[in-house]
C-alpha cells in the first residue's frame, strides 16, 4: 500500500513538473527567448507548413506525440481501476524519451540555445518512464517469482476446468 501511496505521489509530481515546464523559457534563437507553450505550438503548427521538409514534419510532429503520452500513461494509472501498464506502452515511452532526448543533438545543428524549460520538460518524462519502468502500480509477479514459479498452460487449463489439472 506504501509503495501505491509513493507512486501516486511521484506521477502527481511529474505531471506538475511537466506543467511548469510550458511556463519556463525553453529555447533562445535570433535574440528571442521561447517559453515551453511556445514550443509546443511551434511543433504542432510548423510542421504543416510548406518549408519544411517530410523528415523535418515528422521529427517536429513527434514531438506531440510525446507531450501526449505524457499526459495521457500518468492520468489513465491515476485514474483507471487497473494500474498495469503494458508493455507496448512502456516501449512507445522509451522511444519518446529518446526522441526528446535528440534535440539536444540536433539543436547543436540549429544556432539556438536550449534553456532551463526544457531540461524540466525532459526531466518529467524521465521521471514518468522510471515510475513507469520500476514503480508501477499492481505491476506483475517479478521475473525472479516468474522463473521460481512459471505459470503452467495445462495447471491453468485444469483449475479453470475445475479438476485441478490432474487427470480424471
Amino acid at each position: 500500500m506504501e509503495k501505491e501511496k509513493m507512486v501516486r505521489r511521484l506521477l502527481i509530481i511529474s505531471l506538475l513538473i511537466f506543467a511548469a515546464s510550458f511556463f519556463l523559457p525553453a529555447y533562445r534563437a535570433r535574440n528571442a527567448t521561447y517559453p515551453g507553450w511556445f514550443c509546443a505550438y511551434f511543433c504542432f503548427v510548423w510542421p504543416l507548413e510548406e518549408r519544411f521538409t517530410e523528415w523535418q514534419s515528422v521529427y517536429y510532429s513527434a514531438f506531440n506525440l510525446s507531450n501526449l503520452f505524457m499526459i495521457f500513461v500518468p492520468v489513465s494509472l491515476l485514474v483507471r481501476r487497473e494500474r498495469h501498464v503494458s508493455v507496448f506502452l512502456r516501449i512507445v515511452q522509451v522511444m519518446l524519451v529518446f526522441h526528446v532526448i535528440s534535440w539536444l543533438f540536433f539543436e547543436r545543428i540549429e544556432n539556438g540555445d536550449i534553456l532551463v524549460g526544457y531540461y524540466v520538460w525532459l526531466f518529467s518524462m524521465v521521471l514518468t518512464l522510471l515510475v513507469l519502468q520500476f514503480g508501477t502500480l499492481g505491476a506483475q509477479r517479478n521475473s525472479a517469482e516468474r522463473i521460481a514459479h512459471p505459470p503452467s498452460l495445462l495447471r491453468s487449463y485444469g483449475a479453470a476446468r475445475g479438476s485441478g489439472g490432474r487427470k480424471e
